[in-house]
C-alpha cells in the first residue's frame, strides 16, 4: 500500500523542482559592455567604467529580477577569452552588436559610445535583440560640457530605454530629500509598492501543486466510496467475504492514495503560504 504513496510523493517533489526551475530559467541575460569613445582626448578609463557600471545600476533596477539577469562584467570576460579581447571586441562591436551578443550568449546587449559635436562631448546608447538583431530601444545626448552632463544623460534616459524592453512603465524621478518616502516601483494595477522576485514564483508553484494533490485526493476518495459499494454489493449477493478479499484490497488501496494526497497537499499548500508570508 506504501508504495502509491511513495509514487506520489516522488512525482509531486519532481513537479515542484521543475515549476521552480521554470521560474528561474524565464530570465533572459542581458549584456552592458564597455563603453566606448575613440575621441581625441579620449575620456578616462575610469571614467568610461563608471558610465558602464551605471547603466548596468539603472538596467538592474529597471528590470524585474524575475523575468531579466543583468551579467557581470567578469561573466562577460569569461566568454571572450580575457579583459584585454573583451575591450578589443567591445571598440570593435560597432555596427555589429548583436553578433557580439551571440558570442557571449546574451539574448540583449547594451553598449554606450561617445563622440564630440563642436566642442561638447555627445553620446550615444543602444539596446539590441541579440536574436533578431532588431534595435530594442536608444537614446543620444550632444549637449555635454563634460563627463558630468554625459552622466546626467544616462540617469536620465537610460530608464525609458530599459523599460521599453520590459514593458514596465518608468517613474518620473524623485525630488531630492523625499527618496526615502516613495517606493522605488508601482504596481499600475493596485498603485502601491508591490515587489515580485523568484520566491513569490516558487510560492506559487507549491500553491499550484499543493492545490492539484488534494484534488487528487478528492478524485482517490470518489473512488472509495465506489469500490466500497461495489464490494459491498458484491459481498451480500455471495454471502462470502473471502471472495473479494482483491476487492477490499483495492479499498484499502485508494485510501491510502487518498490519505498520502491530503497530507502532502496540505504541507505544500502551508509551505506555499509561508514562503508568501516570510518573503
Amino acid at each position: 500500500m506504501m508504495h502509491i504513496g511513495e509514487n506520489i510523493m516522488k512525482k509531486t517533489v519532481l513537479l515542484v523542482l521543475l515549476l521552480a526551475f521554470a521560474a528561474y530559467g524565464q530570465q533572459k541575460r542581458i549584456a552592458i559592455i564597455n563603453t566606448v569613445d575613440d575621441g581625441e582626448p579620449p575620456v578616462g578609463h575610469s571614467e568610461l567604467s563608471h558610465l558602464t557600471d551605471r547603466l548596468r545600476e539603472i538596467a538592474v533596477k529597471t528590470l524585474p529580477e524575475r523575468n531579466y539577469a543583468v551579467m557581470t562584467q567578469q561573466s562577460i570576460v569569461a566568454f571572450l577569452g580575457s579583459q584585454e579581447d573583451m575591450v578589443r571586441k567591445c571598440k570593435e562591436s560597432e555596427g555589429c552588436l548583436a553578433k557580439l551578443g551571440r558570442e557571449i550568449s546574451a539574448d540583449y546587449i547594451c553598449q554606450g559610445r561617445i563622440g564630440r559635436f563642436g566642442k561638447n562631448l555627445t553620446i550615444k546608447v543602444e539596446l539590441y535583440d541579440v536574436g533578431s538583431g532588431n534595435l530594442i530601444g536608444s537614446f543620444t545626448d550632444e549637449a555635454s560640457k563634460d563627463i558630468y552632463g554625459l552622466l546626467s544623460a544616462i540617469n536620465k534616459k537610460a530608464p525609458d530605454m530599459f523599460g521599453k524592453l520590459s514593458g514596465v512603465p518608468v517613474l518620473p524621478p524623485i525630488p531630492e530629500g523625499i527618496s526615502g518616502l516613495v517606493p522605488e516601483r508601482i504596481d499600475p494595477q493596485v498603485g502601491e509598492y508591490k515587489p515580485f522576485n523568484n520566491s513569490f514564483w516558487v510560492a506559487l508553484a507549491l500553491d499550484v501543486v499543493g492545490v492539484g494533490v488534494v484534488g487528487y485526493g478528492l478524485y482517490k476518495n470518489s473512488e472509495v466510496i465506489d469500490k466500497r459499494d461495489y464490494y459491498r454489493s458484491m459481498n451480500a449477493k455471495s454471502g462470502a467475504d473471502s471472495e473479494f478479499d482483491n476487492d477490499w484490497q483495492k479499498v484499502e488501496d485508494a485510501k491510502t492514495a487518498r490519505n498520502v494526497s491530503y497530507v502532502l497537499g496540505g504541507i505544500l499548500l502551508a509551505a506555499g503560504i509561508g514562503v508568501h508570508i516570510w518573503f
